[in-house]
């Protein structure tokens, strides 16, 4: 489990919440949990995890709408299509 009890208790409180050592994005990142970077990177990640678990046929892919315009998500999401789904599109099944 990734958080304590401590943490998900102080999760119901802002001011507690801030300094109950809760993960960061970064921490999210750091961990695998999110996969961000260039094309190349998250290919060869979503690779790596098709290896690691045989038959895996969906994922959920989406953005942090924390602070993000529209547009930027939108423009994201279209470029995940166009440059990295190809590459599992075109596996057979």
């Amino acid at each position: 489990r990734g958080l304590s009890d401590q943490q998900i208790t102080a999760l119901s409180s802002g001011s507690a919440a801030r300094s109950a050592g809760l993960p960061t994005m970064e921490d999210a990142v750091k961990s695998g949990a999110w996969i961000v970077g260039p094309t190349e990177r998250i290919t060869e990640r979503l690779m790596q995890l098709q290896d690691r678990y045989p038959g895996l046929e969906e994922m959920n892919v989406g953005a942090s709408a924390m602070s993000t315009e529209q547009s930027v998500i939108l423009e994201q999401l279209d470029r995940f299509g166009k440059e990295v789904m190809p590459t599992f599109k075109n596996q057979a099944k």
